[in-house]
């Protein structure tokens, strides 16, 4: 009987271009494997083979650390406390917000993320979405088609189903003679795409918009939803990212994930402007830009710093953001530390999905886009998930292998100073 044994390798490489330059090589280290990171000090034995590593960086909580060590070996702090309830950096990177413009948006497009308008019902007015006329009706939108968390990530909200608002900015052209009955205008609906065996659609929430509303003012309509039945039905297969080689609960793929479908049946032009997506907890502070906010990572930073004034390097966010509602967030706290607290950077570690794709984006050129992190950093497991070196699993071996190429071209490409950890697994036959 074999017992897969997941170990986590611990080197955090830095790709860097060597020829010329004189700044050092960052070798990083995670300073604790996978279930001990509620322990509050390093065991000596670890910390030497650690520096025999040659390490000058630690992604490490700062209760473990002893004040003093770090900075006289040399080794500088990637401060994560996952477990710490009061990690406001974590906390608000945690959040679910992304604005999508109609002015960004594509045309007739299906196989990449962003907002689709279909020409032959509507057309570009500057910065809006227009209908050409009263009597051309259908989708005059769709989009994003992007796979959303179902449930929160951070631990203080950890496994709550996350609640999400729709707000879609529109106008509606004054009318002269508006119908004494309102008639309908258009109909906006959510809905999710998914496969599990086979292609499925789950509706999620709708409104029509009337002639009622026809006074040449900008206004919102909202949608409300969740994924409460998803996750009933498929559990926690419904909230993760595909896995290589199954079939488990996939929304990764084009054309699938959240779709806002905006359908016009006449009356009056229609003028669309943007879309945002987010959580009604965490999304919703950084959408209304709460001063909270500031206070709240203000007041967390002054507390570690108190602990450890010179050792931090990077403040370490949300880990693994895996969906596209992640990365604004991400971004707001980055410019808070950067513009309004002077402090130091974020970083996280990014899982790129084992194809390195997500909704017909490849994932790591989008994120870094998007983010413009001050350091970029992913993670990746070039060996196959399993008995890799078996006769079975050598073609899987060779794909995971490619993928890594690939995976690394592209990182290189976006961010060419990028950091790369080595993830890998080991098996032994019981």
């Amino acid at each position: 009987m074999l017992r897969i044994i997941k170990m986590i390798s611990l080197l955090l490489v830095s790709i860097i271009i060597v020829s010329g330059q004189t700044e050092k090589f960052t070798i990083g280290l995670y300073a604790g494997n996978s279930g001990d990171w509620e322990t509050t000090s390093i065991n000596p034995e670890y910390y030497a083979k650690m520096k025999e590593l040659g390490a000058n960086l630690l992604i490490i909580q700062p209760q473990a650390v002893t004040k003093g060590r770090y900075e006289e070996d040399g080794i500088e702090i990637i401060s994560d406390t996952p477990l710490d309830p009061g990690n406001y950096i974590k906390y608000y990177s945690g959040g679910y917000y992304t604005r999508w413009k109609a002015k960004e948006g594509l045309e007739n497009d299906r196989l990449r993320t962003g907002l689709k308008l279909d020409t032959n019902v509507g057309e570009k007015e500057g910065d809006y979405w227009v209908t050409k006329n009263i009597n051309t009706k259908g989708v005059l939108m769709f989009g994003p088609h992007y796979r959303q968390d179902k449930k929160y990530r951070v631990k203080i909200l950890d496994g709550r189903i996350i609640n999400y608002t729709i707000d879609l900015r529109y106008k509606l052209e004054e009318m002269e003679a508006p119908p004494i009955i309102p008639e309908t205008v258009f109909t906006v609906k959510a809905e999710y795409t998914f496969e599990k065996g086979t292609k499925i659609t789950l509706p999620l929430a709708q409104k029509e918009v009337t002639t009622e509303e026809a006074d040449g003012e900008f206004k919102t309509v909202t949608l409300e939803y969740n994924y409460q039945e998803l996750i009933n039905d498929y559990g926690e297969e419904a909230q993760k990212l595909i896995e290589y080689g199954t079939n488990n609960f996939d929304d990764s793929n084009p054309e699938q994930g959240l779709n806002i479908v905006v359908d016009y049946e006449g009356q009056t032009k229609l003028y669309i402007d943007y879309i945002d997506v987010y959580d009604n907890i965490i999304g919703s502070d950084i959408k209304s830009n709460s001063p909270n906010i500031n206070t709240d990572i203000g007041d967390y930073i002054a507390n570690m710093q108190n602990k450890l004034p010179n050792t931090f390097r990077y403040w370490y966010s949300l880990d693994e953001p895996q969906t596209i509602d992640n990365y604004y967030p991400y971004t707001f706290v980055k410019n808070i530390l950067k513009e309004e607290l002077q402090s130091k950077p974020i970083i996280t570690c990014l899982y790129p999905g084992w194809n390195g794709k997500n909704n017909g984006d490849r994932t790591i050129p989008k994120f870094v886009n998007d983010v413009n992190p001050d350091q970029f950093l992913y993670y990746y497991y070039p060996m196959w998930e399993s008995e890799w070196a078996s006769v079975d699993d050598i073609n899987g071996s060779v794909e995971k292998l490619e993928d890594t190429r690939e995976l690394l071209q592209d990182a290189y490409e976006a961010y060419p100073n990028f950091w790369y950890t080595v993830q890998a697994h080991g098996f032994l036959e019981k």
